[in-house]
């Protein structure tokens, strides 16, 4: 070897050796001909032996290294991970000599980082996520004990006239039933029972009283679902029947339904269940109304309630419009809708899946777009078999 063939590998030794990276010199086969003590720290953190320091370098990079040197012998880049170590490495190959320089770095602590800020930001969305839908239930509750109160006062307020009304109108029943009587004795003149006005006075006056009749049980069966929907004297955990939240919530939006939608009634055999009664009130109320304006125009809505083991089902299907399938997976988020501006929130179904989520239940959707939805609302008869 000349002196200045000597003194050029050793300043090739020396300026590899300064290098704060690893680097090796490897020949076309991998064997390793020159490292640094940045490279040999590197084989000590991941317990390589030197005399196997060619383990260190990724599969399948000779081939790589032979493709290059039949080519132009241009750099190229390989990822390995090795005992854990994210390793990215830089082959420049050095045709002349067919060798090729390697430098190594670490991004382990980067990829560490990369995937702790990833985890992390999934973490922060599952928090905002949870956050925003605890803030609707939280809006939603204060509504509903906005709500509750406003029952309360309406019902106690009604109550009083309505209880006078009716009372008026049993008299009345029994007077026109009194003159009935007289008109149809023999003591009462044949002029008078045959008149054609007073005829026609008794059978408006009869048809009167029957209509008034009707309309104050409607009024009555109004106020007392109201009470019924709100509860405010069950914010409790309690047993109760499902079947009188569910009617008292179908009399609540007959508005609604009326003269267009057909109710059909499947109500199995169930055993009272454990429950805020007030919150699954809201849950099918939410679900009602939500098929009530999936059918604009005429539709069936059936109400299918079952006993499966410990466990009662809810099952309301409507013959609307459906649910798009790429929407099906997204219905309980807080604040997605499909309905126009000014018709919905997307709160609706997000305050339900929290609702039932707190029961211990379960709800699910099936849909088809054009033939209609079925939400499943699956619940605990009590706590302790959840």
């Amino acid at each position: 070897m000349t002196d200045s063939t000597r003194n050029a590998s050793e300043d090739l030794t020396e300026l590899v050796e300064a290098c704060p990276f690893p680097v090796v010199q490897c020949d076309v086969h991998g064997r390793v001909l020159l490292t640094n003590s940045a490279f040999l720290n590197l084989l000590d953190i991941l317990r390589i032996p030197k005399d196997q320091a060619a383990r260190i370098l990724p599969e399948g990079c000779i081939a790589q290294l032979e493709s290059a040197f039949q080519g132009k012998g241009r750099a190229f880049d390989l990822k390995h991970e090795i005992d854990g170590r994210f390793l990215e490495f830089t082959f420049a190959p050095i045709r002349s000599k067919k060798q090729v320089f390697v430098t190594i770095n670490d991004r382990t602590e980067q990829r560490h980082t990369a995937l702790w800020m990833h985890n992390y930001a999934r973490e922060l969305e599952e928090v905002n996520r949870q956050m925003k839908q605890a803030q609707a239930h939280l809006v939603q509750s204060e509504k509903m004990a906005s709500l509750g109160q406003l029952v309360a006062g309406i019902a106690h307020e009604i109550n009083t006239p309505i209880g006078s009304i009716n009372s008026n109108n049993d008299v009345l029943i029994r007077s026109v039933s009194k003159m009935r009587e007289f008109f149809n004795c023999p003591e009462c003149p044949e002029e008078v029972r045959k008149n054609p006005d007073v005829v026609k006075l008794m059978r408006v006056l009869e048809e009167i009283n029957q209509n008034n009749r009707i309309a104050c049980d409607r009024i009555i069966n109004i106020i007392r679902s109201l009470k019924n929907f709100a509860r405010l004297d069950e914010a409790e955990r309690r047993r109760v029947n499902i079947h009188e939240g569910l009617d008292s919530s179908l009399i609540l939006v007959h508005h609604q339904l009326k003269n267009r939608i057909e109710i059909v009634k499947d109500y199995g055999s169930l055993p009272e269940i454990e429950c805020f009664p007030n919150q699954l009130n809201q849950v099918f109320m939410n679900l009602l109304v939500n098929a009530a304006q999936a059918m604009p125009r005429r539709g069936s809505l059936t109400i299918k309630t079952l006993h499966v083991g410990s466990e009662v089902q809810v099952r309301i299907s409507d013959t609307g419009v459906g649910i798009p399938r790429e929407n099906l997976r997204k219905i309980f988020d807080p604040g997605f809708t499909t309905k126009g501006v000014g018709v919905g929130t997307g709160l609706g179904l997000s305050i339900c899946y929290k609702i039932i989520q707190d029961h211990h239940g379960r709800i699910a959707v099936e849909s088809e777009v054009g033939h209609g939805t079925t939400f499943t609302v699956t619940l605990p008869v009590s706590t302790s078999a959840s």
